[in-house]
């Protein structure tokens, strides 16, 4: 568990990057398809580690939730509108996470060659993935950040939507977008090339599932060549990412917690 300094730190990053996200206007969004989702088997059997961390989310959500109306997660003296608050907020929140998670293929593609961008495993690597119903868009966000992860942002209107990637290295400055920059320790990327397709018409309404496939290739941007191969020397090296992710998920209602 991360500890709190380290908590703030992430959301902060993550705000910086979803504000940006909502503000940007220079990525035209792209016609998603409605259709059979190929290889699905790569992504529809759970794996162990799945099955494990399902029933260990659900348990922990029970108890969590136990404990709120029992009392015992508030101070005494806790005024009753808040902890109804918390109480409402958790009932929203909390969803199985067998239906609520994202599948990850995803290279790093520099001078012509691949680079694993995740450590290769027995089983493929997953995360959380949540969609938030807000106005007239569906907003997909799926990822990791434990001292350093990624994200993906996904925006879904009626009839297009938009992508954003998000990595970090938390506070080991390895990027550039563009050579003449600062290095940072994390970076924001369009999409250069993005196809999603989605198994039904979404119908923009709250506890509806969505089951993607998408496919992808960030724009282009620096990176140091020792996080990406350590046998090369230490330039910048101009890449990308590409690859490919399933999702599903079960679209709730937005919290004050959801940007």
């Amino acid at each position: 568990m991360m500890n709190k300094k380290l908590k703030i730190q992430h959301l902060l990053k993550l705000f910086v990057v979803l504000a940006m996200y909502s503000c940007s206007n220079g990525q035209t969004p792209t016609a998603y398809h409605i259709g059979k989702i190929p290889q699905l088997e790569r992504f529809e059997t759970l794996t162990k580690n799945e099955i494990r961390l399902d029933s260990l989310k659900d348990k922990h959500q029970k108890e969590e939730l136990q404990m709120m109306l029992d009392g015992k997660a508030f101070i005494a003296g806790t005024p009753q509108e808040f902890v109804q608050k918390m109480i409402e907020k958790h009932k929203i929140t909390a969803l199985r996470y067998k239906d609520n998670r994202g599948r990850y293929f995803i290279k790093t593609l520099a001078k012509g060659k691949e680079y694993p961008f995740l450590s290769a495993e027995e089983e493929p690597f997953t995360t959380d993935c949540t969609c938030v119903l807000d106005n007239d868009t569906i907003k997909i966000r799926m990822g990791i950040w434990v001292f350093g992860g990624f994200q993906f942002n996904i925006n879904l209107s009626k009839n297009d939507f938009q992508t954003l990637y998000w990595e970090d290295t938390h506070e080991r400055n390895t990027y550039k977008q563009t050579l003449s920059d600062t290095l940072t320790d994390n970076i924001t990327l369009e999409m250069q090339q993005q196809k999603l397709i989605l198994a039904k018409k979404p119908t923009f309404t709250l506890g509806e599932e969505l089951l993607g496939h998408l496919t992808f290739k960030t724009n282009e941007f620096y990176q140091q060549t020792e996080e990406i191969d350590a046998e090369n020397s230490q330039d910048m090296l101009k890449v990308a990412k590409a690859g490919e992710l399933y999702f599903r998920c079960q679209v709730r209602q937005k919290t004050e917690d959801d940007k």
